[in-house]
């Protein structure tokens, strides 16, 4: 082609390119805040190392334990931080789902609030300099689930900065994770509905593809907290590795099972490749006992075949289709995705939407096999 032609063409596809504009936040603060911006309290924070709270501890020989540690003033913190560049994988625990990431970049903050007369408590997260885009991720999980009208399933988070480190700082919850679901003990069940449970898995795990999917401690059911809706509730945390790519397969897979031009797990491709090569009866069985908090959940109150037709409300499809373009934005604008890949709509949350909108339009039920397998009817 002549030069003229090129130009022609470039400027062909730049009118006819999606347009995503940046997301306007006032819309966060208004759905997540009643329209006031969120307060971090980081001057007059203390803090001390984070110590996990085991599955079987009680929230108040936790909080005697965390009220028992030396803290210091964040202002004077930089000594217990490690290297900028130094990133934690693992820390072995009592089991495989005992490990953590970022286990010695983790704090607790403490808080005296002379209006309300309570001490409040803080998780921050410290990330290297070649996290910057995970730490981002984090939060825009709650973003996505706020805009979808899931806030309270997401904690209050943001990401700081403090001695030049980037840190996501959010506010902690009562409750237990979903450790205990994988311990075999006759535990009495919090109390969350079957319902709940597969919207918190197509939204996490399905529309944000969170490659961290057996992960049961990226959950907390939450108990006795006053700063949830409801005494019991579902809390999607730890979500930084949400809307993944092959900067954070390296990261999380390292050199082990994963190769750049395989397919990301938790994608749709992934799914769908999976149910292809072991049968989708056998992928769905596989995904059910595997160590997801959500699936596992499920797997306590329901048999197989019964799990396969449990079904995503349609009001969650409506809310998800109906925001797509604030989805989109706020993707934009966290620069998460390349822009090119949203406006061509192949990035894999907009590939799941379409499926969901095709479903949705088409009056067929989104069942937990569908959202398992990536296999849907209205293709």
């Amino acid at each position: 082609f002549s030069y003229t032609q090129r130009l022609r063409r470039s400027i062909h596809r730049c009118m006819s390119s999606k347009v995503i504009p940046l997301y306007d936040f006032n819309r966060f603060n208004n759905a997540y805040n009643y329209g006031k911006p969120l307060r971090w309290p980081l001057e007059d924070l203390q803090v001390s190392p984070f110590i996990r709270q085991e599955w079987n501890e009680s929230d108040q020989d936790a909080l005697d334990q965390q009220m028992k540690q030396v803290r210091v003033p964040m202002s004077q913190m930089e000594h217990l931080l490690p290297p900028v560049d130094h990133f934690t994988r693992y820390e072995a625990g009592n089991g495989a789902f005992d490990a953590t990431f970022h286990a010695d970049t983790l704090f607790l903050g403490f808080y005296e609030n002379s209006h309300t007369c309570t001490v409040e408590r803080y998780i921050l997260k410290f990330f290297p300099s070649c996290g910057v885009a995970n730490a981002k991720r984090e939060v825009l999980l709650s973003y996505i689930y706020t805009e979808v009208g899931e806030r309270f399933h997401v904690p209050k988070i943001a990401v700081q900065k403090v001695f030049d480190r980037t840190f996501v700082i959010r506010r902690f919850y009562r409750g237990q994770d979903g450790r205990f679901l994988l311990t075999g003990t006759k535990t009495t069940l919090p109390e969350t509905t079957s319902s709940d449970l597969v919207k918190n898995y197509a939204l996490r795990y399905v529309l944000c593809g969170d490659c961290d999917f057996h992960n049961p401690g990226n959950t907390i059911f939450t108990r006795h907290s006053k700063l949830t809706s409801q005494s019991e509730i579902i809390l999607q945390i730890d979500g930084e590795f949400i809307l993944p790519d092959e900067d954070v397969m390296k990261t999380f897979y390292g050199d082990r099972t994963w190769q750049p031009g395989d397919p990301i797990p938790g994608s749709t491709a992934w799914r769908r490749s999976c149910a292809e090569k072991l049968g989708p009866d056998t992928f769905f069985e596989m995904m059910v006992s595997s160590e997801n908090p959500m699936l596992a959940f499920l797997r306590r109150k329901h048999k197989l075949e019964e799990l396969k037709q449990l079904t995503l409300p349609p009001f969650v499809l409506y809310n998800c289709i109906g925001v797509t373009n604030y989805i989109e934005q706020l993707v934009r604008s966290f620069d998460i995705v390349p822009l090119d890949t949203l406006q061509e709509e192949k990035a894999d949350f907009q590939i799941v939407l379409n499926h969901w909108k095709r479903e949705y339009e088409a009056g067929n039920p989104v069942t937990l096999f569908k959202l398992v397998t990536g296999l849907y009817e209205a293709e």
